[in-house]
């Protein structure tokens, strides 16, 4: 038909862009999969490397503990990375030897959760005896046991080097969900819950990783190979 449409209003507009997340968000299990990390394995012990990732948020005002009726800025929001400002924290682990993102959780309250806390919580559990993980040095208590960090090692230059082209990499991952402005720009969530608000940006974090990780596998913008990793 040649007949012109007329774009659709905010709420359908809303209505069906929701749904899409939901269904990208719900791919999750099927895309994201820690078993990845072994494709390519060549015998080490360090298979992935973790880090979080902080998105802006819009702050919840709570009740004033001592002031009835008083509202106040809930300090549980606030981010060392935004410099005390509200955020959410999501964990992200991705492998050494392919461009695949195998492990992501959250969101959690960064006042609450440092990245040992969210490390503790779930990853950690799912290390296979004499596994270990490459992370920054604010992991640096978990080593050598469960981290593999220079600063808790005496490692060579060449490893040196390489641990920051790990970290280098990891970075890369957030660089691309930073494309997205839903997770790179403070989310507000008109209209709704503070916890309907956590729970639809999870959706849109969650929706964003699974994109990221189907455009890797088709080839498009990979990680950069670490195929000297040992």
């Amino acid at each position: 038909s040649n007949v012109d449409h007329p774009p659709p209003n905010e709420k359908t507009f809303r209505k069906w862009s929701k749904m899409m997340i939901n269904h990208l968000r719900d791919l999750k299990e099927k895309v994201i999969i820690w078993e990845n990390r072994k494709i390519g394995d060549k015998g080490d012990d360090c298979l992935a490397c973790d880090d979080t990732f902080d998105a802006p948020f819009q702050q919840i005002k709570i009740p004033h503990p001592d002031e009835p009726g008083k509202m106040i800025p809930n300090k549980s929001l606030s981010s060392f990375k935004f410099k005390g400002k509200p955020g959410l924290r999501y964990e992200v682990a991705c492998a050494l030897a392919t461009s695949n993102i195998v492990h992501i959780s959250g969101p959690f309250f960064p006042g609450d959760w440092n990245d040992i806390q969210i490390f503790h919580h779930e990853l950690k559990h799912k290390l296979e005896p004499g596994a270990r993980m490459e992370a920054d040095k604010i992991y640096i208590a978990d080593a050598p046991k469960y981290i593999k960090y220079v600063g808790a090692l005496a490692l060579d230059k060449n490893e040196e080097d390489m641990q920051k082209r790990v970290e280098g990499r990891h970075e890369t991952i957030n660089k691309k969900f930073k494309c997205f402005g839903c997770v790179r720009e403070k989310y507000r969530g008109r209209m709704r819950s503070p916890e309907e608000k956590v729970e639809e940006h999870q959706s849109m974090f969650f929706s964003v990783a699974v994109i990221t990780q189907v455009a890797m596998e088709m080839g498009y913008t990979q990680l950069y190979d670490l195929n000297e990793y040992t």
